[in-house]
């Protein structure tokens, strides 16, 4: 029978409970920073696992003077699998795919993990069956409710509204912190409602023609879509703009249980040398991601290098620290806001990673997934909270049931005895 989360943390050695700290500390942390960045830069998601990828590696670089105890063949099929996999759920984000959903979908790898298992002749108990019936179950009901809510206005009364999914045709890019130049005036020659909408990015949009009525939006995902060349014309919220983020999702999400198997499969093989797979696994991609980025983050240098000054950042969004920011030194005051952030991200980022990969090689697979597993929950509870991210009662059923699900499926709740352990 498998053991409980307590029982299963009490057996941990303690690099294991270290582990936990660094994953508790770490994920949680960086999940925040990283959603406050793709909300000032959308589509620069690429750009920081870059970076992510450069300090992970840089800080182990020692490893690269020690021999190599993996084969490097290993270590390729590692890192193509950990960056196809990161690329895919980070890009998602670039499609309508909100944070609080990322988080559920990608606490959705048991479904994908137990199918492989099974392909490769493993065997699982009822509980474990029952535990990823939950997690997909629970997914369905998340995606029903965030595709319900794709062309719905952001006013109060959160009614459908058909106008949502019209044509808007992008006039001009603006940097401002209030609604300004509102035109719904008679004279306006080409009959739009045009105006500045209060979002990270800022926009000057105008309404498909004469239809007198303004897209108003809290975000900037609201702008998300396909750009023709004859024209700046784009479909807001269109569905078919969400689902390519979904497949992506579910994409990086299967190439994710692979890797899992994968690492499990070289662990057995090489020993647990987790410290040579992190630094081989982020170095290799750093090229790679180069490449199939360039463009993307040739424009996202620029969006962070141009972002407000931290100085001006704490002036707007908290007063209570302009006395504090008028005695920083000026090249603290004048530092990019984003430039700041993404070096808390990727602090954060490592102490994640060595978490993980410190969990992983001391307790069982299902003990590292469980761990996890809650952080997520975690990020979910304060990406909502924190953000004040939609979830309607659909995500909320959904992501319980995810939770609940993983809970089930790695012993929480006792079940008959395992055909064969995972």
């Amino acid at each position: 029978m498998a053991k409980g989360p307590v029982a299963a943390f009490a057996a941990l050695p303690r690099e294991g409970k270290l582990g936990i700290l660094l994953i508790g500390f770490g994920c949680l942390s960086n999940v925040i920073v990283f959603e406050a960045i793709v909300k000032r830069a959308p589509g620069s998601g690429s750009l920081v696992t870059l970076l992510q990828f450069i300090f992970v590696a840089l800080s182990d670089s020692s490893v690269a003077c020690r021999p190599r105890k993996v084969k490097m063949r290993a270590h390729m099929c590692l890192t193509a699998l950990f960056l196809f996999s990161s690329f895919a759920c980070t890009k998602a984000l670039e499609y309508k795919i909100s944070m609080p959903l990322h988080i559920v979908l990608k606490s959705s790898s048991l479904v994908f993990s137990l199918l492989m298992g099974l392909s490769i002749g493993k065997r699982y108990s009822h509980n474990q069956c029952l535990g990823v019936f939950l997690v997909t179950f629970g997914i369905v009901v998340a995606i029903l409710g965030e595709s319900l809510n794709i062309c719905m206005d952001n006013n109060n009364d959160g009614a459908f509204s058909p106008s949502c999914c019209e044509q808007i045709q992008v006039i001009d890019v603006v940097d401002s912190r209030e609604v300004t130049d509102m035109d719904c005036s008679e004279n306006n020659n080409n009959n739009h409602c045009a105006g500045v909408f209060e979002t990270p990015s800022y926009f000057k949009v105008a309404t498909s023609e004469g239809s007198g009525e303004v897209l108003k939006s809290s975000t900037p995902d609201i702008l998300f879509t396909e750009q023709t060349e004859a024209s700046n014309i784009y479909y807001a919220n269109d569905m078919h703009y969400w689902f390519v983020g979904l497949f992506l999702m579910l994409v990086g999400i299967i190439i994710a249980a692979c890797l899992g198997h994968y690492q499990e499969y070289v662990f057995k093989t090489y020993g647990r040398h987790t410290t040579e797979l992190k630094f081989y696994t982020h170095i290799l991609a750093f090229p790679i991601l180069l490449v199939m980025q360039w463009e993307n983050l040739q424009k996202s240098l620029d969006v962070f290098s141009s972002s407000h000054t931290l100085g001006a950042e704490l002036e707007f969004n908290a007063p209570f620290l302009v006395p504090l920011v008028k005695h920083l030194p000026a090249v603290v005051s004048e530092f990019p806001i984003l430039w700041l952030l993404v070096l808390v991200n990727v602090v954060f980022q490592y102490y994640c990673v060595t978490g993980v990969f410190i969990v992983g090689s001391v307790s069982s697979t299902l003990t590292c997934n469980l761990i996890v597993t809650c952080r997520k929950f975690c990020s979910l509870i304060l990406s909502v909270w924190y953000f004040n991210n939609y979830f309607s009662t659909f995500h909320w059923i959904g992501a319980n049931l995810v939770f609940c699900g993983v809970m089930i499926y790695s012993g929480f709740i006792p079940g008959r005895k395992k055909l064969h352990l995972d």
